[in-house]
């Protein structure tokens, strides 16, 4: 069973989209944590609309070890 990861940004870093964990809470807006990549930090949702694979970590794309969800493929949060 694949582990579940969505797409993130994290706070000061509006460049990059990274790969992790969802919160506990789904309905969270954001969220103290770490990337696949071991960045932390706080995190936000990207939502559908705004994922942008010219954005996408290259470090979180090759630890995942395949392409991650495309863009409609995720409902994000509730």
């Amino acid at each position: 069973m694949a582990i579940e990861r969505v797409r993130v940004w994290i706070e000061g870093d509006g460049e990059l989209q990274h790969l992790a964990a969802p919160p506990e809470d789904d309905t969270a807006h954001g969220w103290d944590g770490e990337t696949i990549c071991a960045r932390r930090g706080h995190l936000r949702w990207v939502l559908p609309e705004h994922v942008d694979a010219a954005k996408a970590c290259a470090e979180c794309a090759a630890l995942e070890g395949h392409a991650p969800r495309l863009e409609g493929e995720y409902p994000g949060p509730v």
